[in-house]
Protein backbone atom coordinates (compact mmCIF):
# COMPACT_ATOMS: atom_id res chain seq x y z
CA UNK A 1 0.00 0.00 0.00
CA UNK A 2 3.32 2.15 -0.09
CA UNK A 3 5.51 3.44 -2.72
CA UNK A 4 8.95 2.08 -1.76
CA UNK A 5 12.12 3.68 -3.80
CA UNK A 6 14.98 2.64 -2.82
CA UNK A 7 17.42 5.83 -2.00
CA UNK A 8 20.06 5.50 -4.33
CA UNK A 9 17.22 5.81 -7.69
CA UNK A 10 16.40 9.03 -9.51
CA UNK A 11 14.78 11.59 -6.91
CA UNK A 12 11.50 12.09 -9.06
CA UNK A 13 9.13 10.07 -8.86
CA UNK A 14 6.72 9.51 -11.62
CA UNK A 15 4.13 11.78 -12.18
CA UNK A 16 2.51 14.44 -14.56
CA UNK A 17 5.47 16.38 -15.33
CA UNK A 18 6.07 19.99 -13.57
CA UNK A 19 5.25 22.61 -15.57
CA UNK A 20 8.54 25.00 -15.91
CA UNK A 21 7.75 28.19 -17.42
CA UNK A 22 10.51 29.95 -19.48
CA UNK A 23 9.94 33.79 -21.11
CA UNK A 24 12.34 35.08 -23.54
CA UNK A 25 13.58 38.64 -22.24
CA UNK A 26 11.23 41.55 -23.38
CA UNK A 27 11.90 45.30 -22.05
CA UNK A 28 8.72 46.16 -20.68
CA UNK A 29 8.19 45.92 -16.92
CA UNK A 30 8.14 42.52 -15.66
CA UNK A 31 4.34 43.74 -13.91
CA UNK A 32 3.29 45.17 -17.13
CA UNK A 33 -0.63 43.88 -18.34
CA UNK A 34 1.33 43.06 -21.66
CA UNK A 35 3.87 40.94 -19.67
CA UNK A 36 1.32 38.94 -17.46
CA UNK A 37 -0.97 38.63 -20.98
CA UNK A 38 2.12 37.16 -22.76
CA UNK A 39 2.85 34.66 -19.51
CA UNK A 40 -0.58 33.06 -19.57
CA UNK A 41 -0.36 33.02 -23.18
CA UNK A 42 3.09 30.83 -22.87
CA UNK A 43 1.86 29.21 -19.85
CA UNK A 44 -1.25 28.08 -21.33
CA UNK A 45 0.98 26.62 -24.50
CA UNK A 46 3.11 24.70 -22.35
CA UNK A 47 0.27 23.54 -20.48
CA UNK A 48 -1.37 22.36 -23.71
CA UNK A 49 1.72 20.63 -25.31
CA UNK A 50 2.26 18.74 -21.88
CA UNK A 51 -1.17 17.78 -22.01
CA UNK A 52 -1.32 16.44 -25.17
CA UNK A 53 1.96 14.26 -25.02
CA UNK A 54 0.35 12.01 -22.07
CA UNK A 55 -2.10 11.05 -24.42
CA UNK A 56 -4.79 9.78 -21.92
CA UNK A 57 -5.35 12.19 -19.44
CA UNK A 58 -7.16 9.70 -17.20
CA UNK A 59 -4.24 7.44 -17.18
CA UNK A 60 -2.55 6.30 -13.13
CA UNK A 61 0.93 5.88 -13.55
CA UNK A 62 2.65 3.29 -11.42
CA UNK A 63 2.33 5.27 -7.98
CA UNK A 64 -1.22 5.44 -8.47
CA UNK A 65 -1.79 9.41 -9.24
CA UNK A 66 -3.36 10.32 -12.13
CA UNK A 67 -2.96 13.91 -14.17
CA UNK A 68 -5.85 15.27 -12.35
CA UNK A 69 -5.30 14.19 -9.19
CA UNK A 70 -1.39 15.73 -8.91
CA UNK A 71 -2.89 18.89 -10.56
CA UNK A 72 -5.36 19.20 -7.90
CA UNK A 73 -2.95 18.82 -4.71
CA UNK A 74 -0.62 21.25 -5.94
CA UNK A 75 -3.15 23.64 -6.82
CA UNK A 76 -1.88 23.85 -10.47
CA UNK A 77 -4.83 25.56 -11.86
CA UNK A 78 -3.48 26.07 -15.07
CA UNK A 79 -3.06 22.50 -15.53
CA UNK A 80 -5.90 21.48 -14.19
CA UNK A 81 -8.70 23.89 -15.96
CA UNK A 82 -6.93 22.22 -18.88
CA UNK A 83 -6.79 18.63 -17.73
CA UNK A 84 -10.81 19.02 -17.54
CA UNK A 85 -11.24 20.83 -20.27
CA UNK A 86 -9.33 17.45 -22.41
CA UNK A 87 -11.48 15.84 -20.68
CA UNK A 88 -10.32 14.21 -17.57
CA UNK A 89 -12.57 12.73 -15.16
CA UNK A 90 -13.25 14.44 -11.37
CA UNK A 91 -14.63 10.25 -9.89
CA UNK A 92 -11.75 8.70 -10.81
CA UNK A 93 -9.56 7.80 -7.57
CA UNK A 94 -6.27 7.20 -6.75
CA UNK A 95 -5.70 3.40 -7.50
CA UNK A 96 -4.23 2.56 -4.56
CA UNK A 97 -5.24 4.99 -1.53
CA UNK A 98 -8.80 5.57 -3.37
CA UNK A 99 -9.28 9.69 -2.82
CA UNK A 100 -10.66 11.60 -5.85
CA UNK A 101 -9.38 15.07 -7.10
CA UNK A 102 -11.41 16.45 -4.81
CA UNK A 103 -10.38 15.24 -1.43
CA UNK A 104 -6.87 15.97 -3.01
CA UNK A 105 -7.37 19.51 -3.36
CA UNK A 106 -8.67 19.72 0.51
CA UNK A 107 -5.26 17.86 1.47
CA UNK A 108 -3.45 20.69 -0.61
CA UNK A 109 -5.46 23.51 0.49
CA UNK A 110 -6.88 25.20 -3.21
CA UNK A 111 -10.04 26.65 -2.74
CA UNK A 112 -9.79 27.44 -6.38
CA UNK A 113 -9.28 23.65 -7.33
CA UNK A 114 -12.43 22.65 -4.97
CA UNK A 115 -14.55 25.36 -6.69
CA UNK A 116 -13.48 24.39 -10.46
CA UNK A 117 -13.57 20.04 -9.72
CA UNK A 118 -17.34 21.13 -8.19
CA UNK A 119 -18.06 23.22 -10.82
CA UNK A 120 -17.11 20.34 -12.93
CA UNK A 121 -18.95 17.43 -11.25
CA UNK A 122 -17.00 16.54 -8.25
CA UNK A 123 -18.46 15.07 -5.31
CA UNK A 124 -18.77 16.96 -1.97
CA UNK A 125 -19.76 14.05 0.10
CA UNK A 126 -17.62 11.63 -1.65
CA UNK A 127 -15.59 9.18 1.02
CA UNK A 128 -11.84 8.50 0.90
CA UNK A 129 -12.14 4.70 1.51
CA UNK A 130 -8.69 5.08 3.91
CA UNK A 131 -9.35 7.44 6.18
CA UNK A 132 -13.72 7.91 5.39
CA UNK A 133 -13.03 11.44 4.73
CA UNK A 134 -15.57 13.46 3.07
CA UNK A 135 -13.53 16.61 1.71
CA UNK A 136 -14.91 18.94 3.95
CA UNK A 137 -13.81 16.54 6.61
CA UNK A 138 -10.19 16.51 4.77
CA UNK A 139 -9.51 20.01 4.92
CA UNK A 140 -10.51 20.61 8.16
CA UNK A 141 -7.95 17.86 9.21
CA UNK A 142 -5.31 19.32 7.07
CA UNK A 143 -6.27 22.81 8.84
CA UNK A 144 -6.45 24.32 4.90
CA UNK A 145 -9.06 27.02 5.99
CA UNK A 146 -9.66 28.46 2.54
CA UNK A 147 -10.25 25.15 1.42
CA UNK A 148 -13.16 24.16 4.28
CA UNK A 149 -14.93 27.57 3.60
CA UNK A 150 -14.99 27.03 -0.33
CA UNK A 151 -16.45 23.56 0.56
CA UNK A 152 -19.19 24.87 3.02
CA UNK A 153 -19.82 27.84 0.42
CA UNK A 154 -20.43 24.80 -2.09
CA UNK A 155 -22.75 22.84 0.69
CA UNK A 156 -20.83 20.45 2.36
CA UNK A 157 -22.42 18.65 5.29
CA UNK A 158 -20.73 19.65 8.35
CA UNK A 159 -21.93 16.94 10.48
CA UNK A 160 -19.71 14.17 8.55
CA UNK A 161 -16.83 12.30 10.26
CA UNK A 162 -14.03 10.84 9.82
CA UNK A 163 -13.72 6.87 10.17
CA UNK A 164 -12.35 7.21 14.01
CA UNK A 165 -15.74 9.30 14.48
CA UNK A 166 -13.81 13.03 14.49
CA UNK A 167 -15.77 15.76 13.26
CA UNK A 168 -14.64 18.60 11.45
CA UNK A 169 -14.93 21.45 14.58
CA UNK A 170 -13.09 18.27 16.46
CA UNK A 171 -10.36 19.09 13.86
CA UNK A 172 -10.88 22.86 13.31
CA UNK A 173 -10.67 23.05 17.20
CA UNK A 174 -7.08 21.54 17.41
CA UNK A 175 -6.07 25.55 16.38
CA UNK A 176 -8.56 27.75 16.57
CA UNK A 177 -6.63 30.71 15.92
CA UNK A 178 -5.31 29.26 12.26
CA UNK A 179 -9.00 27.94 11.74
CA UNK A 180 -10.97 30.98 12.94
CA UNK A 181 -13.23 31.49 10.03
CA UNK A 182 -13.89 27.85 9.91
CA UNK A 183 -14.56 27.20 13.61
CA UNK A 184 -17.18 30.80 13.46
CA UNK A 185 -18.65 29.16 10.30
CA UNK A 186 -19.36 25.93 12.37
CA UNK A 187 -20.50 27.54 15.14
CA UNK A 188 -23.35 28.88 13.29
CA UNK A 189 -24.54 26.06 11.28
CA UNK A 190 -24.74 24.17 14.71
CA UNK A 191 -25.94 26.46 16.31
CA UNK A 192 -29.54 25.88 14.21
CA UNK A 193 -29.03 21.99 14.44
CA UNK A 194 -31.35 20.44 17.13
CA UNK A 195 -28.80 18.14 18.24
CA UNK A 196 -26.09 20.69 18.75
CA UNK A 197 -24.32 20.55 22.06
CA UNK A 198 -22.48 23.58 23.82
CA UNK A 199 -18.54 22.57 23.43
CA UNK A 200 -16.33 23.09 26.95
CA UNK A 201 -12.80 22.99 27.81
CA UNK A 202 -11.12 20.95 30.04
CA UNK A 203 -12.02 23.12 33.21
CA UNK A 204 -16.27 23.09 31.95
CA UNK A 205 -15.66 26.72 30.90
CA UNK A 206 -17.70 27.19 27.85
CA UNK A 207 -15.76 27.77 24.51
CA UNK A 208 -16.29 30.93 22.96
CA UNK A 209 -15.55 32.49 19.50
CA UNK A 210 -17.00 35.74 18.75
CA UNK A 211 -18.58 36.32 21.83
CA UNK A 212 -20.51 33.46 21.78
CA UNK A 213 -20.24 29.89 22.67
CA UNK A 214 -19.39 27.28 20.36
CA UNK A 215 -21.71 24.66 19.08
CA UNK A 216 -21.13 20.64 17.85
CA UNK A 217 -23.18 18.11 16.89
CA UNK A 218 -23.46 15.42 19.76
CA UNK A 219 -21.42 12.47 19.91
CA UNK A 220 -24.21 10.03 19.42
CA UNK A 221 -24.46 12.16 15.92
CA UNK A 222 -21.04 11.66 15.50
CA UNK A 223 -20.92 8.07 16.35
CA UNK A 224 -23.53 7.20 13.84
CA UNK A 225 -21.73 9.10 11.27
CA UNK A 226 -18.46 7.00 11.73
CA UNK A 227 -20.69 3.71 11.93
CA UNK A 228 -21.97 4.82 8.42
CA UNK A 229 -19.00 5.37 6.89
CA UNK A 230 -16.98 2.60 8.50
CA UNK A 231 -19.91 0.53 6.83
CA UNK A 232 -19.56 2.34 3.43
CA UNK A 233 -15.78 1.24 3.18
CA UNK A 234 -16.56 -2.57 4.63
CA UNK A 235 -16.92 -3.88 1.32
CA UNK A 236 -13.88 -2.61 0.30
CA UNK A 237 -11.67 -3.95 3.45
CA UNK A 238 -13.51 -7.14 3.02
CA UNK A 239 -12.02 -7.80 -0.23
CA UNK A 240 -8.45 -7.38 1.21
CA UNK A 241 -6.37 -11.07 1.84
CA UNK A 242 -6.39 -12.25 4.20
CA UNK A 243 -9.72 -10.42 5.50
CA UNK A 244 -8.46 -7.99 8.89
CA UNK A 245 -9.61 -10.63 11.86
CA UNK A 246 -12.51 -8.76 13.73
CA UNK A 247 -12.75 -11.97 16.12
CA UNK A 248 -12.61 -11.07 19.93
CA UNK A 249 -9.39 -12.64 20.69
CA UNK A 250 -7.36 -10.55 18.26
CA UNK A 251 -8.84 -7.29 19.58
CA UNK A 252 -7.98 -8.15 22.93
CA UNK A 253 -4.42 -9.02 21.78
CA UNK A 254 -4.48 -5.20 20.09
CA UNK A 255 -5.48 -4.19 23.60
CA UNK A 256 -2.66 -6.05 24.83
CA UNK A 257 -0.02 -4.48 22.74
CA UNK A 258 -1.14 -1.21 23.06
CA UNK A 259 -1.04 -1.58 26.68
CA UNK A 260 2.51 -3.34 26.41
CA UNK A 261 1.14 -6.70 28.34
CA UNK A 262 4.32 -8.95 26.88
CA UNK A 263 3.52 -11.93 29.05
CA UNK A 264 -0.30 -11.75 27.15
CA UNK A 265 1.54 -11.74 23.59
CA UNK A 266 4.04 -14.02 23.93
CA UNK A 267 1.45 -16.45 24.80
CA UNK A 268 -0.58 -15.64 21.37
CA UNK A 269 2.20 -16.27 19.67
CA UNK A 270 3.34 -18.93 21.12
CA UNK A 271 0.07 -20.21 20.47
CA UNK A 272 -0.37 -19.56 16.71
CA UNK A 273 3.11 -17.68 15.35
CA UNK A 274 1.23 -16.49 12.13
CA UNK A 275 -0.24 -13.61 14.69
CA UNK A 276 2.25 -11.56 14.28
CA UNK A 277 1.23 -10.62 10.92
CA UNK A 278 -2.33 -10.38 10.96
CA UNK A 279 -4.18 -7.09 10.61
CA UNK A 280 -7.42 -6.24 12.19
CA UNK A 281 -9.92 -4.55 14.57
CA UNK A 282 -11.68 -1.51 13.27
CA UNK A 283 -8.45 -0.30 11.63
CA UNK A 284 -7.32 -2.91 10.41
CA UNK A 285 -3.90 -2.14 11.99
CA UNK A 286 -1.15 -4.94 13.53
CA UNK A 287 0.15 -5.63 16.77
CA UNK A 288 3.55 -3.96 15.96
CA UNK A 289 1.66 -0.55 15.09
CA UNK A 290 -0.05 -0.16 17.86
CA UNK A 291 2.89 -1.33 20.03
CA UNK A 292 5.04 1.52 17.93
CA UNK A 293 2.04 4.34 18.97
CA UNK A 294 2.19 3.09 22.21
CA UNK A 295 6.66 3.20 22.41
CA UNK A 296 6.02 -0.39 23.76
CA UNK A 297 10.02 -1.10 23.41
CA UNK A 298 10.00 -4.71 24.31
CA UNK A 299 6.63 -5.88 22.82
CA UNK A 300 8.30 -4.30 19.40
CA UNK A 301 11.40 -5.98 20.43
CA UNK A 302 9.39 -8.86 21.11
CA UNK A 303 7.09 -9.00 17.82
CA UNK A 304 10.24 -8.24 15.47
CA UNK A 305 12.43 -11.28 16.92
CA UNK A 306 9.23 -13.28 16.56
CA UNK A 307 9.11 -12.39 12.42
CA UNK A 308 7.06 -9.49 12.40
CA UNK A 309 7.06 -7.99 9.12
CA UNK A 310 7.79 -3.98 9.95
CA UNK A 311 6.65 -2.89 6.84
CA UNK A 312 3.26 -4.23 6.49
CA UNK A 313 0.63 -1.15 6.60
CA UNK A 314 -2.93 -0.66 8.21
CA UNK A 315 -5.29 -0.45 6.26
CA UNK A 316 -7.11 2.65 7.82
CA UNK A 317 -6.54 5.53 8.76
CA UNK A 318 -3.51 6.65 6.81
CA UNK A 319 -2.40 3.34 5.28
CA UNK A 320 1.54 3.34 6.66
CA UNK A 321 3.77 1.13 8.45
CA UNK A 322 5.20 1.15 12.17
CA UNK A 323 8.30 3.50 11.31
CA UNK A 324 5.70 6.10 10.24
CA UNK A 325 4.20 5.66 13.76
CA UNK A 326 7.46 5.75 15.68
CA UNK A 327 8.29 9.06 13.81
CA UNK A 328 5.02 10.57 14.65
CA UNK A 329 5.19 10.12 17.77
CA UNK A 330 9.00 10.47 18.61
CA UNK A 331 9.95 6.65 19.49
CA UNK A 332 13.67 7.02 18.41
CA UNK A 333 14.72 3.64 20.28
CA UNK A 334 11.68 1.78 18.53
CA UNK A 335 12.66 3.64 15.00
CA UNK A 336 15.68 2.46 15.30
CA UNK A 337 14.74 -1.16 15.88
CA UNK A 338 12.48 -1.21 13.02
CA UNK A 339 15.23 0.36 10.39
CA UNK A 340 17.51 -2.72 11.65
CA UNK A 341 14.73 -4.82 10.83
CA UNK A 342 14.58 -3.94 7.65
CA UNK A 343 12.09 -1.33 7.63
CA UNK A 344 11.71 0.43 4.56
CA UNK A 345 12.89 4.56 5.42
CA UNK A 346 11.79 6.04 1.92
CA UNK A 347 7.94 4.54 1.66
CA UNK A 348 5.91 7.43 1.36
CA UNK A 349 2.46 6.86 3.04
CA UNK A 350 -0.95 6.97 0.38
CA UNK A 351 -2.55 9.98 2.42
CA UNK A 352 -0.04 12.40 1.46
CA UNK A 353 2.97 11.08 -0.23
CA UNK A 354 5.05 11.80 3.11
CA UNK A 355 8.26 9.75 4.43
CA UNK A 356 8.65 8.77 8.02
CA UNK A 357 11.09 11.82 7.69
CA UNK A 358 8.75 14.07 6.21
CA UNK A 359 6.84 13.06 9.58
CA UNK A 360 9.88 13.66 11.87
CA UNK A 361 10.36 16.95 10.99
CA UNK A 362 7.16 18.21 11.03
CA UNK A 363 6.45 16.95 15.09
CA UNK A 364 9.89 17.81 15.41
CA UNK A 365 11.02 14.92 16.69
CA UNK A 366 15.07 15.05 16.04
CA UNK A 367 16.36 12.15 17.95
CA UNK A 368 14.15 9.93 15.11
CA UNK A 369 15.39 12.23 12.32
CA UNK A 370 18.79 11.29 13.50
CA UNK A 371 18.16 7.53 13.03
CA UNK A 372 16.33 7.92 10.04
CA UNK A 373 19.10 9.99 8.27
CA UNK A 374 21.86 7.57 9.47
CA UNK A 375 19.38 5.18 7.92
CA UNK A 376 19.73 6.79 4.14
CA UNK A 377 16.44 8.42 4.78
CA UNK A 378 16.13 10.66 1.65
CA UNK A 379 15.45 14.42 2.47
CA UNK A 380 14.77 15.11 -1.70
CA UNK A 381 11.72 13.26 -1.83
CA UNK A 382 8.36 14.80 -2.23
CA UNK A 383 5.28 14.40 -0.82
CA UNK A 384 2.10 15.14 -3.05
CA UNK A 385 2.02 18.51 -3.01
CA UNK A 386 5.88 19.03 -4.02
CA UNK A 387 7.00 19.75 -0.77
CA UNK A 388 10.30 17.45 0.36
CA UNK A 389 11.80 16.76 4.50
CA UNK A 390 14.47 19.33 3.79
CA UNK A 391 12.40 21.97 2.81
CA UNK A 392 10.05 21.47 5.81
CA UNK A 393 13.26 21.25 8.31
CA UNK A 394 14.26 24.73 6.50
CA UNK A 395 10.88 26.30 6.69
CA UNK A 396 9.24 24.39 9.19
CA UNK A 397 11.31 22.55 11.45
CA UNK A 398 12.61 23.05 15.18
CA UNK A 399 16.06 24.11 16.09
CA UNK A 400 16.66 21.14 17.24
CA UNK A 401 15.76 19.55 13.91
CA UNK A 402 17.43 21.86 11.94
CA UNK A 403 20.92 21.33 14.11
CA UNK A 404 20.50 17.63 13.13
CA UNK A 405 19.83 18.37 9.51
CA UNK A 406 22.75 21.33 9.76
CA UNK A 407 25.27 18.69 11.49
CA UNK A 408 24.22 15.75 9.01
CA UNK A 409 24.29 17.63 5.33
CA UNK A 410 27.85 19.18 6.61
CA UNK A 411 29.21 16.34 7.24
CA UNK A 412 28.26 14.52 4.44
CA UNK A 413 29.71 17.70 2.07
CA UNK A 414 32.83 17.17 3.37
CA UNK A 415 33.11 13.79 2.38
Amino acid sequence: MLISLDPFVSMQIPHFPKLEYTMPYAPRAPDSAASRVGARVNASSVVAARIAAIGDVNAADATGMRPLLRAAVRGDIETLRALLAAGARVDLPHTKSGAQAIHMAASGGSAEAIRRLVAAGASLEAIWPMNGHTPLVEATFKNNSEAALALLDAGADPAKTSIRGVGTMDFAMRNPTLNHSVVRRLDLMFAKRPDAVERKDAQGTRVIVDGRPVHDISSSVKADAATRIFAAVAARDAQIRPTPRQDQVFLDLLAAADRGDLEAIKGAIDADAKVVNQRGGKLGTTLLILAAVAGRDDVVRLLLDRGADPNLTEIHPMGVHALFKAAIFGHAAIAQMLVDAGAHVNDQGLANGMTPLHDAVLQGRSAVVRVLLRATARADLEDYTGATAQQFARERGSEAVKAVFNEFFSRTTER
